[in-house]
């Protein structure tokens, strides 16, 4: 079998690339897309409501980060009334709902950083010190410190792409878990549990 020229791997890599991009983007807004309907189900109280209630939570400043924020500030809200059947866990709510918060905040920053740089894809004198094929992608994208100017650090191949899509999926399905056990008034504890002590996870059988 004659060995791939130089041209086929660059143009492999490349569509590489742009396929594990679109893949993040996709999990990204997928798992915005959580946080946007629970807050719809949360203050809809008909489907013609819930219509109207949708045009809002669509509106082009309704950006990831306020559409989680508003989750959350409802789902406390809502837990915070003492004949709320889940009052007493109000608290383990919070800590949930941190550490997703955590992570959502963390992949809304990566996604913008990503989404607003300068994107060299197939550029061998950027994408891949040294390397013909053009295994990695540069992504231009600085940031004033007060150090001066710095160019952050941000995913160069599909694998760390794919990393992110993972941690999206991960992040959506927590936000899904904890909804649903509120809204059941079921016993977080089933789905959520200290690890080490420290931080939570979920089981194994909720995702």
């Amino acid at each position: 079998m004659a060995k791939p020229t130089l041209s086929a791997l660059r143009a492999k890599n490349t569509k590489d690339q742009y396929e594990a991009l679109g893949r993040f983007v996709e999990a990204f807004e997928a798992m915005v897309d959580k946080a946007r309907s629970v807050s719809v189900d949360l203050l809809s109280r008909s489907a013609a409501h819930e219509n109207l209630v949708t045009i809002a939570l669509h509106h082009p400043v309704m950006t990831a980060t306020p559409l989680f924020e508003i989750m959350r500030a409802m789902i406390m809200e809502i837990l915070k009334e003492d004949r709320h059947p889940l009052h007493n866990d109000r608290q383990l709510y919070a800590a949930v709902l941190r550490q997703i918060s955590t992570e959502y905040m963390d992949l809304v920053s990566t996604r913008n950083n990503l989404l607003h740089g300068t994107w060299f894809v197939g550029h061998v004198s950027l994408a891949g010190i040294g390397v013909d094929e053009a295994k990695e992608f540069f992504i231009r994208k600085h940031k004033p410190t007060k150090d001066g100017l710095d160019q952050l650090d941000l995913p160069k191949k599909p694998e760390e792409l794919l990393k992110l899509v993972e941690r999206c999926q991960k992040t959506g399905t927590w936000i899904v878990v904890l909804y649903t056990f509120l809204a059941d008034h079921r016993d977080i504890r089933q789905a959520f549990y200290k690890e080490n002590g420290t931080s939570y996870v979920l089981d194994p059988e909720f995702g």
